[in-house]
């Protein structure tokens, strides 16, 4: 039983130290953004378990991503010149 939890905690810690990696690759200017992403993929899947999905939450998703592409534009627009 102590060596599957051992192993366990390995495969986590090496888990976490490749999502690290993948983080590291990440711009600071831009973790906002990652992480509003982040909380509108929560929300979705929130949504999704929901038997009656509220049109509000949908909404404001949709917002937010709207806001976000529109941010990424501008960003993207103003790195290029």
């Amino acid at each position: 039983m102590l060596l599957l939890l051992r192993t366990r905690v390995n495969n986590c810690k090496a888990t976490l130290a490749e999502l690290r990696q993948g983080l590291s690759t990440i711009s600071p200017e831009l973790m906002p953004t990652f992480e509003r992403l982040v909380s509108i993929l929560r929300s979705l899947s929130g949504l999704n378990v929901l038997s009656k999905v509220h049109t509000k939450m949908v909404a404001l998703s949709k917002a937010m991503l709207t806001r976000i592409s529109f941010l990424s534009m501008m960003y993207k627009t103003i790195n290029d010149n």
